[in-house]
């Protein structure tokens, strides 16, 4: 039965995609079967982000309709146990039926181990969390005279992991590969570290730089 996990954050550009796409490839890659499902409907990414973006990959709303199965889901071509639904274009997110949505993630928990929501900005309810400190930039908490620690204290939510700013991100992504295939170092380390800690391992937190 697959665990569905939801990367939120209260407003847009702050990396959500990449690090779904991220620890998605990560769990993959550590043989985990994983579904991610873009939800940004009208804005949708995440198939650029997982190298995808030349694929015809199937909206979610095709699926929850019945007009194609589960089992059509586009799967990723150098990443075996990765699979993806992407976000409707043509589509407004108020016209998504949401029970026809829970239907469908309750339908996929059964050939998965993780679901990936690759949600939309806004935060709503969502328990429990975990806290991913994204795109941190050491010299920005200098200047701001913080810590993770006091990032931690006012969302008040333990930490999953955290993820440097990296340019490798930008760079895979024009390229057309999964961050994780470009580099083995920065922002797709911290993803691996996340993966593994859901996954149960103990992993120590990465190092943010100067």
């Amino acid at each position: 039965m697959a665990q569905v996990l939801a990367v939120i954050s209260g407003k847009g550009g702050t990396g959500k995609t990449s690090l779904c796409a991220g620890v998605a490839s990560c769990l993959a890659m550590e043989g985990q079967r994983v579904l991610c499902v873009d939800l940004d409907v009208g804005l949708r990414n995440l198939d650029i982000a997982l190298g995808m973006a030349d694929m015809a990959v199937l909206p979610f709303t095709s699926v929850m309709r019945g007009e194609y199965s589960l089992q059509q889901a586009s799967q990723h071509p150098t990443i075996g146990n990765l699979s993806m639904l992407t976000a409707p274009v043509t589509e407004s997110a108020e016209a998504v039926d949401t029970e026809a949505f829970e239907r469908l993630i309750t339908q996929a928990r059964d050939g998965f181990d993780w679901i990936l929501l690759d949600a939309p900005a806004g935060v709503g309810r969502q328990i429990p969390a975990r806290l991913v400190v994204n795109r941190a930039v050491p010299k920005l908490f200098a200047c701001m005279r913080s810590t993770v620690d006091d990032v931690m204290d006012g969302v008040g939510l333990p930490l999953l992991g955290v993820v440097p700013d990296d340019a490798s991100v930008t760079l895979a992504a024009a390229e057309g590969k999964p961050l994780v295939q470009y580099t083995y170092h920065g922002a797709a380390l911290a993803c691996l570290h996340i993966a593994k800690r859901l996954c149960g391992q103990r992993v120590p937190l990465m190092k943010i730089t100067r």
